[in-house]
């Protein structure tokens, strides 16, 4: 009899062991995609200032307030209108640290004359000055050449004598950082948009509370690989020879 009741708690524990597996896998899987962006902004990123001709850029890092890292945008075309959306993260640097990344996302719409082809890119953007940083109530930023955006790549003189902070937008295409977008004169027209109800699943606080230092009531997706990017000191890694 106590043979068949000690079965009996064997199994029941294992039935316990089996429902939390199967509740944390399942969690795992529901953040699935955000778990992968994580993992390719962070790859991106650390790659591109890892790059020995990168020096101008990770000047612009060293100093950066926010970076803002899209590791894929896609480009849907029809025929009179073009889409372009990208998923991404958003983290602004504090006193001593960086806040946890927001998710955010990119895009833009235009319309077009004909058929044209879709693209892929990433784009990465530099908060250079505090005025320009998302802020409860205006988390969503318009990109505008002529008032907060400047076109990267610059020149490691032009990176060193950058004079009007702004955010320095790179698209990155086919292993090169380039100005602009594929077939774009420049950045009109692009928004960046926070994912709000997004990172309250995730961190269990709003967009807002994230960028003012709020410590998460949870944290459904491991983020720390493109925090522990940005907190490394690049301005002696990967320096021309």
């Amino acid at each position: 009899m106590r043979a068949f009741a000690a079965v009996a708690v064997l199994i029941g524990a294992g039935l316990i062991l089996s429902f939390f597996f199967v509740v944390s896998t399942s969690a795992q899987d529901k953040f699935k995609s955000e778990s992968k962006r994580v993992q390719d902004a962070a790859a991106f990123l650390e790659t591109l200032a890892a790059d020995p001709d990168a020096a101008p850029f990770r000047l612009l890092l060293g100093k950066a307030r926010a970076v803002a890292v899209f590791p894929v945008v896609q480009e849907e075309v029809g025929l009179f209108l073009e889409s372009t959306h990208g998923d991404g993260l958003l983290s602004i640097r504090n006193v001593d640290d960086w806040t946890l990344p927001a998710f955010y996302s990119i895009g833009s719409y235009r319309y077009r004359r004909g058929w044209v082809a879709g693209g892929r890119y990433a784009v990465l953007l530099l908060f250079m000055d505090s005025g320009i940083l998302p802020v409860c109530g205006k988390e969503n930023i318009g990109l505008d050449p002529k008032r907060n955006t400047q076109a990267g790549p610059l020149s490691e003189t032009q990176a060193a004598e950058l004079k009007d902070p702004s955010i320095i937008a790179y698209a990155f295409v086919k292993g090169k950082l380039m100005s602009v977008p594929p077939k774009r004169k420049d950045w009109t027209e692009f928004t960046l948009n926070d994912q709000d109800k997004l990172n309250k699943r995730i961190y269990g606080i709003k967009t807002c509370e994230i960028f003012a230092g709020a410590k998460p009531k949870q944290t459904a997706v491991n983020v720390t690989a493109f925090g522990d990017v940005l907190k490394r000191d690049w301005s002696e890694i990967a320096k021309p020879q």
